[in-house]
């Protein structure tokens, strides 16, 4: 698969769960908030670490123009791990938990829109579909490593760093490391 499709795709995902958590959170249905978050999250985290660690490494120097795009996606990436890292200590379905919910998403729109628009189109004009192909075929298979290592976080240290506060299972905890 052409690695901007597939990163394409994972926005495509994230922004229809983005609509159904707002879809839930109009609705007042916490249960079905708490599912899309983790889904959210894994997909977001996944997508990011595909990205700093594969296509930003290997897009940045085909142009300055591209390098910018390139560290303004960066920025923005650090920007969102904040931002689920403090999920971590908010408990899910308060006001903050919502509130910060609501902002992450409309920074993830912001990242993907300008992503789109801007580095997709001056990489794919820069570069062979063959290339495309081959850097998204190791972006898919870096992908589904994540993939497994998300589910096996999601059922340990979640649950286990709520217990620790007395806070049950939290939402938000996973981390994804390189």
């Amino acid at each position: 698969m052409d690695a901007l499709d597939l990163l394409m795709s994972s926005h495509q995902r994230v922004r229809g769960m983005c609509h159904q958590f707002e879809q839930a959170l109009d609705d007042g249905n916490g249960a079905a908030m708490l599912t899309l978050a983790g889904r959210m999250r894994a997909e977001i985290e996944t997508h990011m670490v595909i990205e700093d660690e594969l296509f930003y490494p290997a897009v940045r120097d085909l142009g300055e123009d591209v390098a910018v795009l390139v560290a303004e996606g960066i920025e923005e990436h650090h920007d969102v791990k904040l931002l689920l890292s403090e999920l971590v200590d908010l408990s899910p379905g308060a006001s903050a938990w919502k509130a910060r919910w609501t902002v992450l998403m409309e920074r993830i729109e912001h990242h993907t829109d300008h992503e789109e628009a801007e580095l997709f189109s001056r990489v794919r004009t820069c570069t062979t579909s063959d290339w495309r192909r081959k850097l998204g075929e190791r972006l898919a298979v870096r992908k589904g490593r994540l993939g497994a290592d998300l589910t096996r976080r999601a059922l340990h240290p979640v649950a286990a760093a709520g217990r620790r506060r007395g806070h049950g299972s939290r939402m938000g905890a996973t981390t994804v490391s390189a």
